[in-house]
């Protein structure tokens, strides 16, 4: 997480963290950077960040038929970046590109999502419960890393595709909320949305028991 103040090189070696971060695990970024060091010239570092045709690795992750369109819509938004975030909004005039829900620095989707304290609260508290470990920086990243894990039973997985999936949209609806209607953030509320999305959908398919079994309400 970068600051205001931050110098921008401070702020392109947190990017490339990130950057890195989405496509690796830190045992990989190791090894990355230990052959990089051993090798000579900067070839191999630019074939690796060097821009190519984006694989739509979500594809498959975020349109399932048990998930409500409404979350697959705008996590899909969020994936590509189309989001009506403030910084995409330069065109319209006298618009403060501040986050309207905390004024610290420019709204982006990796700002509102994960770089905003208040919401990745929301974040831990969801990936407790689900029993993620991992702390990711955007919205590409969780999605990325949930799709490669094939651990846990079928309604474990299936609850972390629905739950993250709600986080994305119960937050940015939350965010259209305050801004637009005057409400106040309140944490507490939007993690219980979340978690009773999950549920609601997870008690449609599966025995109350089974799902309590599998996934309680800690």
């Amino acid at each position: 997480m970068h600051k205001k103040s931050d110098s921008m090189l401070i702020k392109k070696l947190l990017s490339i963290r990130d950057e890195m971060l989405d496509r690796c695990t830190r045992d990989e970024i190791t090894t990355l950077w230990s052959s990089w060091f051993e090798g000579k010239g900067v070839h191999e570092p630019y074939e690796w960040f060097r821009p190519r045709g984006e694989r739509r690795f979500w594809a498959k992750y975020v349109w399932k038929d048990y998930v409500p369109p409404k979350y697959s819509f705008i996590t899909w938004l969020a994936l590509q970046g189309c989001l009506s975030t403030r910084d995409r909004l330069h065109f319209l005039e006298n618009l403060d590109p501040a986050c309207q829900l905390c004024r610290w620095e420019e709204e982006s989707a990796d700002h509102l999502f994960f770089k905003r304290p208040k919401t990745w609260a929301v974040w831990g508290k969801i990936m407790l419960w689900l029993g993620i470990a991992r702390r990711s920086t955007t919205i590409r990243s969780v999605i990325k890393w949930a799709g490669r894990q094939i651990r846990g039973s079928y309604i474990v997985q299936m609850a972390k595709r629905i739950a993250l999936m709600a986080s994305v949209a119960i937050i940015w609806r939350t965010r259209n909320k305050v801004i637009f209607g005057g409400k106040t953030w309140d944490a507490v509320r939007v993690i219980f949305e979340i978690k009773e999305a999950t549920y609601n959908i997870l008690y449609s398919h599966f025995p109350h028991e089974q799902v309590l079994l599998h996934l309680p309400d800690r």
